[in-house]
């Protein structure tokens, strides 16, 4: 059986909301980043770089990054059509999932989530979150453009970029965005 390695309301959510959506079976591990979780040499064993998500697909055995493991859950029961499986939509798909994790998870939240790790003078700081939410603003802009007039970001399809879009917008009221 699959077992999700997660934080509720981290990046692992849009795994656990698809794996949920694809109706497989599974099991949850939470873990903890103040417990130190993903610094335990278990948890290494199944992630060496000690973050989440995790997905072990099979006994010790862990697949990482989040776009890997939705598009791994979306072909376990591709009759679900989570991660069209060709045409414009299966691009498209991949499209929206590149834009998530790399312009809006990791240059904007993420950077905003470590400013304070990353700059110890308080205006420093200011300043650099300030420039960071901008870009954010303008992301965002963009993203309400794509959606316009749509249901899902594909129209009418449910896919797996909209469990990972959900997850990632959801972070807005820690950054006050």
């Amino acid at each position: 059986m699959l077992k999700l390695y997660t934080v509720p309301g981290a990046c692992s959510t849009a795994s656990h909301i698809v794996l949920e959506e694809a109706g497989i079976p599974f099991k949850v591990e939470l873990v903890s980043f103040d417990k130190g979780d993903m610094e335990k040499p278990e948890f290494l064993k199944l992630n060496p770089q000690g973050s989440i998500p995790v997905l072990e697909i099979e006994a010790g055995v862990g697949l990482t990054e989040g776009v890997a493991i939705m598009k791994f859950i979306a072909d376990q029961k591709p009759e679900v059509n989570l991660f069209p499986v060709k045409g414009n939509d299966h691009y498209r798909t991949y499209e929206w999932m590149n834009f998530i994790a790399t312009e809006l998870h990791k240059a904007t939240f993420s950077a905003l989530f470590a400013s304070e790790h990353l700059l110890k003078d308080e205006k420093s700081q200011l300043e650099f979150e300030t420039n960071v939410k901008k870009s954010l603003h303008e992301k965002l802009d963009y993203v309400n453009k794509k959606l316009e007039g749509k249901t899902w970001c594909l129209g009418n399809q449910y896919t797996v970029a909209d469990s990972y879009l959900f997850t990632v917008l959801s972070w807005s009221k820690h950054v006050d965005v």
